[in-house]
């Protein structure tokens, strides 16, 4: 009698356990919350993005608060991008891509036209440079190509990020140890257009970026307001 009586005890116990460990796996995962602020300055204009992110069930949930509009991305765990909603009232417009394997879909309306448009896509795609090198930077790999569309009329570009040494730099009071990264144009084309972005290497997020958005056109500098 008295073995069974321990026998029920180590199994109430055993229960109590497991269900503690799955309700603060639970609780960590509704309170999992990061926000950046950033500052974009062209010219004389200075604009604020405001990034919220949140942990789901099985992917980080993204969501971009800037002067065009709201997007919302959808990343693995990985920071593999599998969604991204674009809303504007300003550009008139709300699209959405969704990707699975390498078949990228699109459709909504873009600049006050409706959009439907399919994509093969021949490398991995990368549709924002806040989130979408970590797996780059997280790799000892010193190049990365991949695929963006462009926002303007959502042709595909092929681009290649490459390490290039790494910079303390200062922002405001706090200076970063940081992986500068350049990103180009494949080839020749790399004379027309090019990107550079500075990642902090302990958690690899983006500090600052500096590009513009092609020939004769102003150079725009984002920097990391904050985070918390």
């Amino acid at each position: 009698m008295l073995d069974v009586q321990k026998n029920m005890k180590k199994k109430y116990y055993l229960i109590i356990l497991l269900l503690l460990a799955l309700t603060s796996f639970t609780i960590t995962d509704v309170f999992y919350k990061k926000t950046y602020v950033y500052k974009n300055i062209t010219g004389n204009t200075e604009t604020t993005n405001t990034l919220l992110m949140k942990k789901k069930k099985d992917d980080y949930s993204i969501t971009e608060t800037s002067d065009l509009g709201i997007t919302n991305s959808v990343y693995s765990f990985k920071y593999v991008l599998k969604e991204m909603h674009v809303q504007s009232a300003k550009e008139d417009s709300d699209y959405k891509f969704t990707i699975n394997k390498r078949k990228l879909s699109l459709k909504g309306r873009a600049f006050g036209r409706k959009i439907k448009r399919e994509y093969t896509l021949a490398d991995r795609w990368v549709q924002d440079f806040t989130f979408g090198l970590r797996p780059f930077l997280n790799s000892k790999r010193q190049n990365y190509s991949f695929v963006i569309l462009s926002p303007n009329d959502f042709t595909t570009n092929e681009l290649i990020a490459s390490k290039d040494g790494i910079e303390k730099i200062k922002i405001g009071d706090t200076t970063y140890n940081t992986q500068r990264v350049k990103i180009t144009l494949p080839g020749f084309k790399s004379m027309f257009w090019k990107a550079d972005a500075w990642y902090d290497l302990g958690t690899f997020d983006l500090v600052k970026y500096r590009a513009n958005k092609g020939p004769g056109t102003p150079m725009s500098t984002l920097v990391l307001d904050s985070k918390k």
